[in-house]
């Protein structure tokens, strides 16, 4: 930049012509925007001198004049006047308009636009913005078309719509980086960081601003190295390194304060001072903000103004001044008040909708402004999208019927096993009552058929419950939230659950998973899993054999870890582990105790660790045991222990053998009964007055009824039938 700003000086010593002037004049001044802004100003105003000598005559060089008055606009809008530069915008705006040049009008659109949102009125800056896009569209402008997107990305960045923000400004990334235009590419890159950084993504956000921090030394862009300094030193800031981020600012500031630009040299100091006070270092964190809200109230910036107040009320504060302290809290609550409206949100919807029904119509306008030739590109164009649009829509209808029928399957399912499920509860109860009765165990034919019956209902129960969790699944009740979870703490307590099953198999179960194994996932579905695995371990592995839990943290990236249930039971011949998880394929297998299964609990296990973004596999060999391994996302609070330490964690061992299961007193038949049919019905009321009437018969329930009332509270339907499932398992093991 330096050898052509040298260039046009040279040039302008030796030219005569006056409208050649006027060109260098405008082009040295664009060129001397980054190195001095006064001096760039100073050169547009005589650029509009020698266009115009005389307001009341005709332009001598129209050309020249709509230039130098809307650099004149851009300089000042730099300098951070706004005013003066929507002044000189609004008077470059008619002259490209006479001029019939559509791209200065989107140009000073842009421009009047991007004022409009450092004033706080979003409203006007996106209706502008949104112009500016039309135009640029119009003249098929893709260099335009981006910074448009860019600046509409500006206005919903001021809006706090982070979101909506990074959409435009990745649209924009995108067509610089076709365009081959580093510069542009930097500037998005830096805005896609802040956008991250406010929502949270801090490396993301570190990711985007050093690419950007690259292609601005190459590209020697100044003004857009002091920006991702100061962008740098925000996610710094954010992340309370608060020494790495004033180290930023003050890089920013220099850049700025060299450059002459009153705006960013407010908003640097303004960031410095809030540093400085999160140090506690309260003589320097005054300093800087008394300079930055001493600029916000010169320049007129509102917002910086009443943030910058903010600030020195808490400074204030912790120096105990605070009588001062209050009265920068009032200058800042009035002030917040006045420019926070609450009719900025509902305006940019309703621009947003202008927005989608303008680009719908987009077609149309290019249709008027192309010539014959294009008209014929265009109606053909059109020719195959309404074939298309046609073909989408046959498409949405065969998928809607699909959905349809989905959705019907999936209520048939679910209805039925609901309403089969709720005549089991007594029918198990009562043909277990009637196999203890001692009468019956003197007739040999009644105990045979009353065992047949519970066998048999046993079964059947089983497999509804199993419909019933797959059918929850796909109709999307049992939906994938991603939390952080404590996987010791579920596999635990379900070791617990499990505990009298493998007792009354006199089979060790070891769960040798540490305390605390934070991963990423949904705590009912895990449970479930692992609940599906062990339970499946138990059937399978005979009288007096072993159960283990293990935990290995995986060096992926990101990372996982990887969860394993060994068994010592029968194994499973390679050709029916490859039908375990295949739903069109039924395979079950009568357990070590002639016990039944129904053939989708695997089914169920994979399509969960699917939604976790898992794995699932067996490893098994007849005769050798059985061991079912399962991945799932390390949470990032345990990311460092994974990178360090990528083995097994050391054995915790908790062993059915020698610690009792820790349960709830088990309730009679017929409460359970009652309570299950409650609860399908999902009368959470009655549940509540169910349990109080238990525990006032019986004090010895209290823990479980009171469980019971908590659940129902938050009506937490699958969290009470898991309870009572619990309850009746006991009944039927017992």
């Amino acid at each position: 930049m330096p050898d052509k700003i040298a260039e046009l000086e040279a040039k302008l010593v030796t030219v005569t012509d006056l409208n050649e002037r006027i060109d260098l004049l405008n082009a040295l001044a664009w060129a001397l925007q980054d190195e001095n802004l006064t001096r760039a100003l100073s050169l547009s105003a005589e650029a509009i001198a020698l266009a115009q000598p005389d307001k009341m005559l005709p332009p001598c060089y129209s050309k020249g004049l709509a230039q130098g008055v809307f650099y004149l606009g851009y300089f000042e809008q730099e300098a951070g006047h706004y005013e003066t530069a929507l002044t000189y915008l609004s008077e470059a705006l008619p002259l490209y308009e006479q001029l019939g040049d559509l791209a200065g009008q989107a140009a000073v659109v842009s421009r009047v636009g991007e004022t409009y949102a450092y004033l706080g009125n979003y409203s006007d800056s996106l209706a502008y913005q949104l112009q500016a896009l039309k135009l640029s569209t119009a003249i098929q402008d893709p260099m335009k078309e981006a910074n448009a997107l860019n600046l509409i990305g500006l206005v919903y960045y001021f809006t706090a719509d982070y979101e909506q923000s990074l959409h435009y400004v990745q649209q924009a990334w995108h067509i610089y980086e076709a365009l081959g235009d580093k510069r542009g590419q930097g500037k998005a890159l830096n805005n896609m960081g802040m956008m991250y950084c406010y929502l949270g993504n801090y490396d993301e956000a570190l990711g985007c601003c050093f690419k950007s921090l690259q292609l601005c030394e190459e590209t020697k862009d100044r003004d857009g190295l002091a920006n991702v300094f100061d962008s740098i030193g925000t996610i710094y800031q954010d992340l309370t390194n608060y020494s790495q981020a004033l180290h930023y600012f003050r890089r920013g500031l220099e850049l700025f304060q060299q450059m002459d630009k009153p705006a960013a040299v407010l908003e640097c100091l303004r960031n410095m001072g809030d540093s400085y006070y999160r140090l506690q270092d309260l003589p320097r964190a005054l300093e800087y903000l008394e300079r930055a809200v001493a600029m916000a109230e010169q320049l007129v910036v509102r917002r910086e103004l009443y943030m910058g107040y903010e600030l020195l009320a808490k400074v204030y504060n912790q120096m105990r001044d605070f009588e001062t302290a209050l009265i920068y809290y009032e200058k800042f609550h009035n002030l917040k008040e006045s420019v926070l409206n609450e009719e900025a949100t509902e305006k940019l919807k309703k621009l947003e909708i202008l927005h989608r029904t303008e680009t719908t119509n987009k077609e149309a306008e290019i249709y008027r402004l192309k010539n014959v030739a294009l008209e014929k590109e265009i109606t053909e164009r059109k020719r195959v999208e309404d074939a298309l649009r046609q073909s989408e829509l046959e498409l949405q209808q065969t998928n809607h019927e699909l959905a349809k029928l989905n959705v019907d399957k999936d209520r048939f399912l679910s209805l039925m096993a609901h309403d089969l499920r709720s005549p089991f509860m007594p029918l198990l109860g009562l043909t277990k009552l009637l196999l203890e009765t001692p009468a019956v165990a003197n007739l040999p034919e009644v105990e045979h058929m009353a065992r047949s019956i519970y066998e048999s209902s046993k079964r059947i129960y089983n497999l509804l419950e199993d419909l019933l969790q797959w059918a929850r699944l796909h109709m999307g009740r049992m939906t994938y939230e991603a939390r952080r979870v404590d996987l010791a703490q579920v596999a635990t307590k379900t070791v617990q659950l499990l505990y009298h099953n493998a007792h009354n198999k006199h089979i060790t179960l070891q769960n040798h998973l540490a305390a605390p194994l934070w991963v990423q996932g949904e705590p009912h579905m895990l449970n479930v899993i692992l609940r599906n695995l062990i339970s499946n371990a138990i059937k399978f592995t005979p009288m007096g054999g072993q159960i283990e839990l293990w935990v290995t943290l995986l060096a992926t990236e990101p990372p996982f870890v990887q969860i394993s249930v060994r068994d010592t039971g029968m194994g499973i011949s390679p050709e029916n582990v490859a039908k375990l998880f295949k739903i069109e394929i039924h395979h079950s297998t009568l357990g070590t105790a002639q016990e039944q299964g129904t053939g989708l609990g695997l089914i169920m296990c994979r399509e969960m660790i699917d939604l976790h973004g898992g794995q699932i596999w067996v490893e098994s060999e007849v005769g050798h045991g059985t061991t079912i391994k399962f991945t799932v996302p390390l949470d990032s609070s345990m990311e460092a222990a994974a990178m360090i330490t990528p083995i097994q964690v050391a054995d915790m061992s908790v062993t059915t053998s020698d610690t009792p299961a820790m349960s709830y007193p088990l309730l009679p038949i017929e409460w359970l009964s009652l309570l299950l049919n409650l609860a399908l019905a999902g009368d959470m009321v009655a549940i509540q007055a169910k349990a109080a009437e238990i525990v006032e018969l019986d004090g010895s329930f209290q823990l479980v009824t009171e469980q019971l009332q908590h659940l129902a509270s938050q009506f937490d339907e699958e969290a009470i039938l898991d309870l009572l499932k619990q309850q009746m398992d006991r009944v039927q093991n017992s």
